[in-house]
């Protein structure tokens, strides 16, 4: 009888705790020649850019994010179903103090009271409710994907409401008490 294992190819950061010694020291020595010493104990990424204005490098051919990699060279893997956030709220900051792990609606709400993310008059208008919002949160939930829940709603994007880049006020502790956090298992159906 012959046995086949499926493997799944570990790309980007997450690729970092399977590398061989040798590998990975040649990842850091180019890792922290992108690096350059900044204000306030930053250390600012001075590698290629992300739209978004986050660090990227690449690893076996695929961009990851910069903080990504700072996080898992010196912290460890990041943890399933969280994110990394920046203490100092500085996307080009690949200090691995100034990084750590939350939900999220974490990152969002830190994002709002940074002022990185428009809220409340003044912002762009709308096409979702609050109401459309929380759903679209909960269609994750039910397992449609996000071309099915943009179409449902009449929008062409959804996933930045998923990831908390939007809405994240309304939704995020919606999103927390219904997924659960690594504290805070999933409420009961």
């Amino acid at each position: 009888m012959l046995t086949i294992f499926a493997c799944e190819k570990v790309m980007g950061a997450e690729a970092i705790p399977h590398m061989h010694q040798e590998q990975r020291e040649k990842l850091e020595a180019r890792f922290f020649a992108k690096t350059e010493a900044g204000p306030d104990g930053r250390l600012e990424w001075t590698g290629a850019l992300t739209g978004q204005g986050y660090g990227a490098i690449k690893i076996d051919g695929t961009a990851a994010p910069a903080h990504h990699v700072s996080f898992t060279l010196a912290k460890g893997p990041i943890p399933p179903r969280l994110v990394i956030r920046h203490r100092c709220h500085n996307p080009r900051c690949v200090n691995p103090d100034h990084l750590n792990t939350g939900t999220h609606a974490d990152n969002s709400r830190d994002s709002v009271e940074a002022g990185r993310l428009p809220t409340g008059p003044g912002s762009k208008p709308r096409k979702l409710t609050v109401v459309d919002a929380v759903g679209v949160g909960g269609a994750q939930l039910l397992g449609l994907s996000l071309k099915k829940t943009a179409e449902m709603y009449g929008v062409s994007l959804v996933s930045h409401i998923r990831t908390g880049l939007s809405w994240a006020a309304a939704i995020g502790k919606h999103m927390d008490e219904a997924l659960g956090t690594p504290e805070t298992p999933a409420a009961a159906p």
